[in-house]
């Protein structure tokens, strides 16, 4: 079966560029950079046709396609330490392996090659961050400083915390206004002190509107201590069975957190909901 270059790039770049997004959502934090990412897809695509053109023999190109994924995540995922850049390297070829395996079996149940491939390709996107989401949740402790005083809260670090905020663009950590009262002003119905906004978010009722603010500082409590990190804080009157946070995995992508720690001494502190 003949296959046009255009095609052959296409599918190429479209299964190279969900591979370096369940890539991103493996090792990197944040959100991925869904640009860099997708130039890199094109150019191993493209890296691809030429070595087969050069060697005519599929099994020569494939081993010099396999050599160059090697280098691909050290390109897509330059930002991270360089033993993590090897890590991905490896993980990136077991996904290459995931990808082959369900080509594999949509090919033996008759689909069609475009089709087997975009199915295979979106399996292969949408595993990792399902095991991730199938995880227990790490338990952490957030620092929030305000105004020359600091609160250190119990956490819950939550895959589905997606809230960002629409002004600065950061991960919104949401806290229980009644563990946050020692460091927040009197709050009136309606009215928000100096410094506060709302902030627009969909509830499992509908929308709503989050009183925020943007604290002096926040800090996690990972493996090497307190870390700090940008983030801005959201305020709820709800509960969280026996936590008073919840830290949106964004934040904690890279770091593995303890059961929580006693406060650091001289912090104020607030214990249950």
């Amino acid at each position: 079966m003949s296959v046009s270059v255009e095609i052959f790039v296409g599918v190429q770049a479209v299964s190279g560029f969900c591979l370096l997004v369940a890539l991103s959502h493996l090792t990197a934090r944040g959100r991925p950079p869904y640009g860099r990412l997708g130039l890199c897809a094109l150019a191993a695509a493209g890296m691809t046709l030429l070595l087969l053109l050069c060697f005519g023999n599929p099994s020569a190109a494939g081993l010099g396609a396999v050599m160059m994924n090697l280098l691909v995540p050290f390109a897509a995922l330059g930002n991270l330490p360089r033993m993590r850049r090897v890590r991905a390297a490896g993980a990136y070829l077991l996904l290459n392996l995931l990808l082959e395996g369900c080509l594999r079996v949509l090919y033996s149940a008759g689909l069609p090659a475009l089709p087997a491939v975009l199915l295979a390709s979106a399996v292969t996107l949408l595993l990792p961050g399902l095991g991730q989401r199938m995880r227990p949740l790490p338990v952490t402790r957030v620092e929030v400083r305000w105004r020359g005083r600091s609160v250190c809260l119990s956490a819950l670090v939550d895959s589905g915390n997606l809230l960002r905020d629409g002004i600065t663009g950061l991960p919104v950590v949401v806290c229980s206004q009644q563990a946050l009262s020692p460091l927040l002003p009197r709050m009136y119905p309606g009215m928000l002190p100096e410094g506060f906004r709302y902030l627009s978010v969909r509830t499992a009722a509908g929308g709503a509107l989050m009183p925020c603010f943007r604290p002096e500082g926040v800090r996690l409590l990972g493996n090497g201590g307190w870390i700090p990190v940008e983030a801005v804080v959201g305020l709820t009157v709800d509960g969280y069975s026996g936590f008073q946070a919840l830290v949106p995995a964004a934040l904690t992508r890279e770091r593995a957190f303890p059961v929580p720690a006693p406060a650091p001494a001289g912090m104020s502190r607030r214990e249950g909901l």
